[in-house]
């Protein structure tokens, strides 16, 4: 349930769910009222009234609307959704046994009278029984249409240019329409019944919960019968689009974005809804007073002009087999054992390994380089041999007696990788920062009843930070406000440096590992010990960074002598590419398994590891 003014969620409830729904009798006052009633689990409240925590309970929700047609179609949209068996090739389309005991007779009453609207599937449906085992594949055709207005000032969706044979030019703060049209071009037949969502996310290798649903317009088979075509609409300027910032942000001149579109498609006979997964790249253009596109790509515009567009177009390759129904009233069901479509399969023969879904943008091929990638995606994984731990067990019980004398043999255990079950213990100790502990708890809960002159631009960082981690990408939620406290209880500590842009991702990657204490004493060690002095290099004059560019450059001319010769030809120093290196510690633009792996090494050896690091990519 949304706000009609503000599109806030009030409430929402699962389908599974509901456990019945009916309308008001007609030719009666509550003809234009309906309501439906919903379980759920009142744990919280039964442990505190002493009563069973099983307990369930039950809601009525009541509704009105004055439009009766849309009531029919709300019941329509909930007798599909418990539907789970092909549709009948009843010339009624009589709904199952199954379907009836948990809606009730007033979806059957709904149906009849959209009969008339929907019989034309029932020909079709029959295809639902004629599935077999093996392989089956689609093609899918993408397009993307923004709002223009002709020359008698009507508004008009006409489909945006694309210079390149994947990229849509897209303009900012335009309204637009996404059609996916679906053809099965080898299998056996399939009937598709319906469109379950059109999902929109930027970058690639998402996770469903990054995706954003679309506001479906219309679906529906072609006269034909040989293609399925769904259709969404798109308004980058609602509420619940505002999180996709990089595909409504002009992106800078000669670079990319990633965008990725889901279909989820229910099929006659296959049990859950099919997710079709379409990426596609796109430039983002702003507008100027006259809704034109900047200059940056009116050249784009004027020469996309004369291309003769072919549409884009994706297939998949989808294998099923049939499963065994545990009940002899139900059809033949079926399963989807993979789908996987064609630019994933070259991939991940190029590379020689499936594609991982990570959190968020991932990278890619070389050809992708300038993809926008969100930091803190990549997965970490918290398995670790017995033969490590017990190597890791010995060196902490060592270290344990004596915090100030390194035990022999770490260097080797820490270049082979901190377990990351242990780097929360094992990062304090390296920096040494397990010592004076209550004065320092104290100390930061002291600094956090001062204000903080860099308050606005803490603030402005929080959201730029490690967007794609669980842990901080809820606005608001208790990793943006463990991340301010920090970073504001240290620019109130030092006032020379207060907080540089940048620091934001170093403490969020101490966060991820330890309670914010611990992560504030281990901060002030890497900012003011000499093995790291990193409070030097934020310092507002960057004389210690601009030090650390000529350092950098050195080390290049003595170990890669023809990079060294390449950047000095195409005029490169090593300020344009190493500036966030060095200033976030390598912690924005990588994959956490990478960013802790250098943290280890870091916090071992002290800066000059950045140096090894940053050579080891240019190498």
């Amino acid at each position: 349930l949304l706000d009609p003014q503000s599109e806030g969620e009030i409430m929402s409830y699962r389908v599974s769910q509901i456990l019945f729904c009916a309308r008001g009798p007609s030719n009666s006052p509550l003809a234009c009222c309906w309501a439906f009633t919903a379980s759920r689990p009142s744990a919280l409240t039964n442990e505190q009234n002493g009563k069973s925590p099983n307990e369930i309970l039950y809601q009525c929700q009541i509704f009105r609307c004055e439009n009766q047609d849309a009531i029919y179609r709300i019941l329509l949209s909930f007798a599909n959704a418990f539907r789970r068996t092909s549709v009948p090739t009843n010339s009624q389309l009589s709904i199952s046994r199954r379907t009836t005991s948990l809606i009730g007779q007033a979806i059957q009453a709904t149906v009849a009278q959209l009969q008339p609207q929907t019989s034309s599937n029932s020909n079709q449906s029959s295809n639902s029984q004629q599935i077999f085992d093996g392989s089956i594949k689609f093609r899918c055709f993408f397009d993307i249409k923004e709002e223009n207005i002709d020359n008698k000032g009507n508004v008009i969706l006409t489909s945006v240019p694309r210079p390149e044979k994947n990229v849509f030019n897209l303009r900012k703060n335009v309204r637009k329409n996404v059609s996916v049209t679906l053809q099965q071009i080898r299998g056996s037949p399939l009937n598709i019944e319906r469109c379950f969502g059109l999902l929109l996310a930027q970058g690639r290798n998402v996770r469903a919960s990054d995706m954003q649903l679309l506001d479906l317009e219309t679906m529906g088979k072609s006269e034909d019968n040989r293609y399925y075509i769904v259709r969404g609409y798109w308004n980058p300027l609602a509420r619940c689009f505002k999180h996709l910032t990089y595909l409504n942000e002009e992106t800078p001149k000669g670079a990319r974005i990633f965008l990725t579109v889901a279909l989820d498609i229910v099929i006659s006979g296959i049990s859950e809804p099919v997710r079709f997964l379409i990426e596609a790249k796109a430039r983002i253009s702003e507008l100027n007073k006259s809704n034109d596109t900047t200059s940056q790509d009116i050249s784009d515009t004027i020469w996309s002009s004369f291309k003769k567009v072919t549409p884009f177009t994706e297939e998949f390759d989808m294998t099923i087999k049939q499963v065994l129904s545990k009940s002899s009233h139900q059809d033949e069901t079926y399963e989807v054992l993979q789908l996987e479509s064609k630019s994933e399969a070259e991939r991940r023969a190029k590379f020689g390994r499936l594609t991982s879904r990570v959190p968020s943008n991932s990278t890619g091929d070389d050809d992708d380089s300038d993809e926008a990638i969100i930091s803190g995606f990549g997965h970490v994984s918290k398995d670790c041999d017995d033969e490590v731990l017990s190597n890791w067990s010995e060196i902490l019980i060592k270290w344990r007696k004596n915090y100030s004398e390194r035990p022999k043999g770490l260097q080797r255990l820490v270049r082979q990788g901190i377990p990351e079950a242990l780097r929360g213990e094992v990062w304090p100790l390296l920096a040494g920062s397990v010592k004076d502990e209550n004065e320092m708890i104290n100390t930061y809960r002291l600094l956090l009843t001062k204000e903080s002159a860099s308050e606005r631009i803490i603030i402005n960082d929080l959201n730029r930070t490690f967007p794609a981690h669980e842990y901080f990408k809820e606005q608001g939620g208790i990793g943006q406000e463990t991340l301010y406290k920090l970073s504001r209880a240290y620019s109130v500590r030092d006032e020379e440096v207060g907080y540089c842009q940048g620091l934001s991702f170093v403490i969020a990657t101490l966060l991820i590992h330890m309670p914010e204490e611990q992560a504030f004493m281990l901060l002030c060690k890497l900012m003011e010990d000499e093995r790291y002095l990193l409070r030097e290099m934020y310092k507002a004059n960057f004389e210690n960074l601009q030090m650390k560019f000529y350092q950098l450059n050195c080390l290049i001319e003595e170990n890669l002598p023809d990079i060294h010769a390449h950047f000095y030809d195409l005029k490169v120093e090593c300020h344009m590419f190493a500036s966030q290196w060095f200033l976030t510690l390598f912690t924005a633009k990588f994959p956490l398994y990478l960013v802790f792996r250098i943290m280890d090494i870091f916090l071992y050896e002290g800066f000059n590891a950045i140096f090894g690091v940053a050579l080891a990519l240019l190498k």
